[in-house]
């Protein structure tokens, strides 16, 4: 649908024009990718035999890889869709899987548990993928099996490229299966440019930006914190 495709693409470059910024030329090729995606899931499910390709965005912190997935979440019509911080998506699978629930096997386990997280999402949107852990690297594994295996469409940022995942040398053979499944089943893609936008003055935004850097510093004691719903110290006793 070349008009869904065009209508993601202006949405990214309207997005960033609100915020005072251009698409930079490092993150073009993500916004091109993205804008297909947006394309291929808006046809019915019915007309392919698979879900559209999934996606690993990756690059060094400061490349603007959540402010990408999250304009392409934002753009995608309502319903169906996930997005979730990995930390915390993982926190709660593993809640999930280790809960008493009458079953014996692992992957029925992380089946149950990712039927609670995401039901029937077609898209689900991961920020800052990582894997770090050795005790936790089989699941994960068995996570991205699971997931790669759906009829769901997985779109994941990480500051890492696959092959760096699991980066201790003691354990990254352990994850090399798991490494070698992404590469195969996901499209990978580069933002790494050498802007690092944390370091770029803030733009002034026009009056439909929103920036966290517009963002004011409150002294305690400010009324203003007790107005947003956080404690206010009383006053030291002279």
């Amino acid at each position: 649908m070349p008009q869904r495709e065009q209508a993601m693409r202006r949405h990214f470059h309207q997005a960033a024009a609100r915020c005072g910024f251009s698409v930079a030329p490092a993150q073009e090729a993500a916004v091109e990718r993205l804008a297909r995606l947006a394309a291929e899931l808006a046809r019915p499910a019915w007309t392919f035999p698979r879900p559209p390709r999934d996606l690993y965005v990756w690059g060094p912190v400061g490349r603007g890889k959540s402010w990408l997935v999250d304009t392409f979440y934002e753009g995608l019509p309502a319903g169906r869709k996930r997005r979730l911080h990995f930390h915390d998506f993982f926190r709660r699978l593993h809640d999930g899987v280790s809960r008493p629930s009458g079953r014996h096997d692992g992957q029925s386990a992380v089946d149950s548990a990712l039927d609670e997280l995401i039901g029937d999402s077609r898209v689900l949107v991961f920020d800052e993928f990582h894997a770090h852990d050795a005790g936790d690297a089989m699941l994960i594994a068995r996570l991205f099996k699971t997931l790669l295996d759906r009829r769901i469409t997985l779109v994941t940022t990480s500051n890492y490229p696959p092959a760096g995942l699991m980066p201790d040398p003691l354990y990254h053979h352990l994850f090399e299966p798991t490494i070698k499944l992404i590469q195969d089943r996901m499209d990978v893609l580069d933002v790494s440019g050498p802007v690092d936008f944390r370091r770029l003055s803030a733009p002034q935004p026009d009056a439909g930006g929103r920036r966290f850097a517009t963002g004011l510093c409150l002294p305690p004691g400010d009324a203003a914190l007790e107005a947003l719903g956080f404690a206010v110290p009383a006053p030291a006793n002279s």
